[in-house]
């Protein structure tokens, strides 16, 4: 089981989408948890210290990077599938004798 913390000051739009994505994900995941620490701005900032001076344009460079590296690693796995060649073995017994059968895509 997955659990996760969210933690966040209740005036965020950031945490708010997160908090949305969150609920989504503990709605149709079964095995994914989620536990909210909402915190007025003033606490947030006493308490934690934490603050995101992270703006919306440098959010989308990350995400634009983080589509590309998805992309990236999803191409490798395809040419690692490309270059498996599997090969088919039927067993087969007859009249207390065996034969084996071996076929490749080669043939």
């Amino acid at each position: 089981m997955a659990k996760f913390v969210l933690a966040g000051r209740a005036n965020c739009p950031y945490y708010a989408k997160a908090e949305l994505l969150a609920d989504y994900l503990e709605k149709n995941l079964p095995n994914f948890r989620i536990h909210k620490i909402t915190q007025h701005p003033d606490n947030w900032e006493h308490y934690y210290n934490i603050t995101s001076d992270m703006m919306t344009a440098e959010m989308c460079q990350i995400a634009e990077e983080n589509l590309q590296t998805h992309k990236e690693v999803e191409q490798e796995e395809e040419e690692l599938k490309s270059l498996i060649n599997p090969l088919h073995i039927w067993i087969n017994r007859w009249e207390d004798e065996k034969f084996l059968y071996v076929t490749s895509q080669f043939d």
